[in-house]
């Protein structure tokens, strides 16, 4: 089997003695980054547009950045399969399989995300040499996607759990030491993303040792949220090889966790203002302003708990590592 060896070198060096490969490369380099960003961009937009309308996603794979892609830009110097005007003639035989209806909700998404872009925007070229370029840019899309889903998901499902205990603002938590809260959150994490047990805290609750049977309301509260999440957070058991083979069959529940932390977010900021200034206007009696500061100590400790994430992750617009294979080179 032929092996790998990495050679540390500099891009002049290598191209010194060829500059027409060297002024090819470099034209890739630019040209690319924003082709990947829009494509992101739009990516994300058409994501977030089926999730709010309740539809269903299809695959998020390398054929749909590929065909994201195609929608977001112009073809130049030959025609790529897929080009976005095919995509809207109803005629067309893709739309009549599984492969047609996400051609068409790609179109409906083109519309609401060239609503959004300046007067003036120019459509990214995109030259046919660059066909095999963005092939391998759509394969890494599809596993940053992929990637993105598996290493955030349990997370993100953990600090929507600790937002809702904390508003909850129940004297038991409040007495709680931080380990204490950490280990009810991975409790409540277990049990929400289990196949075993259907879900129940009590008989999760022995395994945890540092934890005791809280009282029947507080109990009641936390099984409401396991339900929940359990209700919503797609197929289970939720393990990183489930959510790796089928990452946007969780896209709806990260959705509804955006959907309640946002507006909790502008509410607690804009409490979080108003505090403030009563407290800097220095009118109220210490009493008054001992309240105020503690519920602004409230509020620092929920705002981290809402902060909010891209459903799909976000490229740049600076120059990042591009495959460049020789079957390019030789276009």
């Amino acid at each position: 089997m032929p092996g790998y060896v990495t050679i540390k070198t500099r891009f002049n060096v290598i191209f010194n003695r060829n500059s027409g490969l060297k002024r090819l490369v470099q034209d890739v380099v630019t040209t690319i980054p924003p082709i990947l960003v829009a494509t992101q961009l739009f990516a994300t937009l058409h994501v977030t547009r089926l999730l709010e309308a309740g539809q269903s996603l299809g695959k998020l794979d390398q054929t749909f950045f590929n065909r994201c892609t195609s929608i977001v830009t112009t073809a130049t110097e030959g025609s790529l399969p897929f080009d976005h005007q095919g995509l809207a003639d109803p005629r067309h035989p893709r739309h009549h399989s599984e492969d047609g209806q996400q051609f068409s909700d790609l179109t409906a998404s083109l519309v609401d995300f060239e609503d959004v872009l300046p007067d003036n925007h120019i459509k990214p070229n995109r030259p046919a040499v660059l066909k095999d370029v963005l092939n391998e840019a759509s394969q890494l899309a599809a596993t940053n996607f992929s990637n993105h889903i598996t290493c955030n998901l349990f997370n993100r499902t953990r600090r929507w759990l600790a937002y809702r205990m904390y508003r909850w603002q129940h004297p038991y938590f409040t007495a709680l030491s931080s380990t204490r809260l950490q280990s009810w959150l991975t409790l409540l994490l277990r049990a929400s993303t289990n196949a075993d047990h259907q879900g129940s805290i009590l008989q999760l609750l022995p395994r945890f040792t540092s934890l005791e049977q809280p009282p029947p309301a507080v109990l009641r509260h936390l099984q409401s949220l396991v339900l929940e999440v359990r209700q919503n957070i797609g197929p289970r058991p939720v393990t990183t090889s489930s959510v790796a083979r089928q990452p946007q069959r969780y896209l709806p529940w990260l959705y509804k966790i955006l959907a309640d932390l946002r507006p909790a977010q502008e509410h607690l900021l804009s409490q979080r203002q108003l505090l403030q200034l009563l407290v800097e206007s220095g009118h109220l009696q210490q009493q008054h302003q001992q309240q105020l500061q503690s519920q602004l100590q409230q509020i620092k400790k929920l705002l981290p708990q809402t902060r909010l994430f891209t459903l799909l992750p976000q490229k740049s617009n600076k120059q990042q590592f591009i495959t460049i294979s020789t079957a390019c080179l030789h276009r």
